[in-house]
């Protein structure tokens, strides 16, 4: 097979040795920042570049100056085994991450210096850009987006009761009793 693939021409790739979870650590990301606020609707192209400003104006200086995360500390156990674990010693933005490296500036594009992060990062302070990126979401990103999906409040409003019927038959098909359902049918209902 290889002689084969050589005669064709083809390259044959090897994954990283301790990065096979790569595109997990992608996905998660995906979940956990860009469906959060985004949502899962697909975005009209027509609504790119508001997106797009969106994120470089707001999401992307909230994440990347002022939203913690942990980082991995890698040990090496008594079998030989690199084992990851995550302290809360270890928890920074990822510019702080940047910032511990050594000589960090040797990472920069030409044209952009570590006084220019600064001014960013220090301009204010981590609650203040939760609210500014909280702010800019609702008033200017989530109408221009819930209104060009068509999600008006009528829609919502049917979805949410095909989607309690639906929890409901599941839940008696299931054999719950019928006062269970009713409990769960009132709580759901409640919020």
């Amino acid at each position: 097979m290889v002689k084969l693939l050589k005669k064709l021409l083809i390259e044959l790739t090897k994954s990283r040795a301790r990065h096979s979870n790569d595109n997990a650590l992608v996905e998660s990301k995906n979940g956990s920042i860009i469906r959060k606020h985004l949502g899962y609707s697909h975005i009209r192209q027509h609504l790119a570049p508001l997106v797009n400003q969106f994120h470089h104006d707001y999401l992307n200086p909230y994440i990347n100056y002022y939203r913690p995360c942990f980082f991995p500390v890698i040990k090496t156990n008594a079998k030989g085994k690199q084992v990851k674990t995550y302290p809360y010693e270890s928890m920074m933005t990822p510019y702080e991450k940047f910032r511990s490296l050594h000589q960090p500036s040797q990472y920069l594009k030409p044209g952009i210096n570590l006084k220019q992060l600064d001014a960013i990062a220090f301009s204010i302070n981590d609650n203040e850009s939760a609210k500014q990126f909280k702010e800019a979401k609702n008033n200017s990103l989530k109408p221009s987006l819930n209104r060009v999906i068509g999600l008006h409040s009528r829609y919502l409003n049917d979805l949410y009761q095909t989607l309690l019927f639906s929890i409901i038959s599941l839940l008696e098909y299931t054999r719950f009793n019928t006062g269970s359902v009713m409990i769960i049918f009132r709580f759901l209902n409640r919020n």
